[in-house]
């Protein structure tokens, strides 16, 4: 569950790696450049 957390919270130092098929690559970047990133105030 912890892993689960750390990409919904989006709370890592480290970074995290994310695997999906081939098949969904592009979807899934689709995916990922759709969330909105915070700036650091």
């Amino acid at each position: 569950m912890g892993g689960y957390l750390v990409v919904y919270m989006g709370s890592t130092a480290f970074g995290i790696e994310l695997h999906v098929p081939e098949s969904q690559l592009e979807k899934a970047q689709e995916l990922i450049n759709s969330v909105p990133i915070a700036e650091d105030e």
